[in-house]
């Protein structure tokens, strides 16, 4: 009996569902761009842009303690600003057009790095899943911060290496991403592990930082050294996540663990570096070194489950990495935009949202938290388990 039309191995869907994913994810990020200002993140950046518009931007360094931003993201903001009063349109949709057209920028990328590491296993289902991605739809169309696009320089300059063994491009890629925030640098033993050369690991960090500075000018040269502390010494909110969560909570009823959550608290950004950088050397010891796509995955997800400080719109570094698998992406996607979508719900105090006022998770709301932590550890343990796979047998 022949096949129907619907299941038509050559059928529409299949042959455009990718397609349709990204242009639908795209539609709904815009609706929500046009139609909210998002959370507390994007009143924030709108209050730098207002002082902008009075001061210049080492000031804005030296007198607003919450921007805590690479200087590249000073332009950005002017021209943000430009756009707004050039067009009319809302500074609230510039903000976040970037990270919209950035998702888009990391669906082709990682496309063509799961042909190359898959092969015949890889399938189209893997990038629709990462073009709905509800984290994604989220945090681009609504949340209104930047990690979007810094993922998609980090995509980038893994594509240049693992594809093309472009050291130039990046280079540059990772020092675009580190111009928007500076969070990239975690990954930074792995991909220096990774290349084969001293020659290429110094023009690489020549070009990463090359590209960091010239793009920050002036504000890199007029106090750098303030600036540095600014960007380096920054701490996200203890005890809202994970570990820290989980900690904070016993702490209360248990004077046993109060010595253990302040320890962690002080230390817990330390031991997660520290632990990072010995997978760095575990997964790099050998010729046979697993791709840097799947190292960097490994990373992003020892990162969110170990991390003292959150926000939200963190769980937006995790998306693309959960590709490499169908289950593992499931599984994330669904327990990420659960809480997401709570979360979110609860700070804009109705549907449909408009401003999410952010505060403190509570009540059932800090369970589903919990919950979205348990998957990351969860996808962990499955990541480790690929690359301890990929040590032994690179083949596979």
């Amino acid at each position: 009996m022949q096949r129907s039309i619907f299941f038509s191995r050559n059928n529409f869907v299949e042959r455009f569902g990718l397609e349709i994913s990204v242009l639908l994810a795209f539609i709904v990020k815009l609706i929500l761009s046009f139609t909210t200002i998002g959370t507390n993140d994007s009143a924030t950046w709108y209050g730098f842009l207002s002082y902008l518009s009075e001061y210049d931007g080492i000031s804005l360094y030296r007198h607003i303690g919450s921007f805590n931003h690479p200087p590249f993201m000073i332009h950005v903001l002017q021209v943000m600003g430009f756009l707004r009063s050039s067009t009319g349109i809302s500074f609230y949709f510039w903000l976040r057009l970037p990270a919209i057209l950035a998702d888009i920028g990391s669906v082709i990328i990682v496309a063509r790095l799961l042909k190359l590491y898959l092969g015949p296993r890889f399938s189209r289902a893997n990038l629709v899943l990462l073009a709905l991605a509800p984290a994604s739809v989220m945090i681009s169309g609504f949340h209104g911060n930047t990690d979007p696009v810094m993922i998609f320089f980090l995509l980038l300059a893994v594509y240049s290496l693992d594809q093309k063994s472009n050291v130039w491009l990046a280079g540059i890629a990772f020092g675009m991403s580190m111009n928007i925030k500076v969070m990239p640098i975690i990954f930074l033993p792995a991909l220096l592990l990774y290349l084969p050369s001293n020659t290429k690991r110094i023009l690489f960090l020549m070009l990463a930082g090359a590209t960091f500075v010239v793009c920050g000018l002036p504000y890199t040269l007029q106090d750098p050294l303030f600036i540095g502390m600014r960007l380096f010494g920054y701490g996200s909110n203890y005890g809202d996540w994970g570990l820290s969560r989980l900690l904070a909570l016993l702490a209360t009823n248990s004077a046993g663990f109060q010595t253990l959550n302040l320890a962690f608290a002080q230390f817990g950004k330390w031991i997660m570096l520290a632990l990072i950088v010995g997978e760095s050397i575990w997964m790099n010891r050998t010729l046979q070194k697993p791709p840097l796509f799947l190292q960097f995955g490994l990373i992003a997800f020892t990162f969110m489950a170990i991390t003292p400080g959150f926000g939200v719109q963190y769980l937006a570094w995790l998306v693309p990495w959960v590709s490499i698998g169908i289950e593992m992406a499931f599984f994330y996607y669904v327990a990420s935009g659960v809480f997401l979508f709570f979360v979110y719900t609860a700070w804009s105090r109705e549907i449909p949202w408009f401003f999410a006022d952010s505060f403190k998770l509570f009540g059932p709301l800090m369970y589903i938290e919990i919950l979205c932590w348990i998957s990351v550890v969860i996808v962990l343990c499955m990541y480790y388990n690929r690359v301890k796979v990929y040590l032994r047998n690179p083949s596979q």
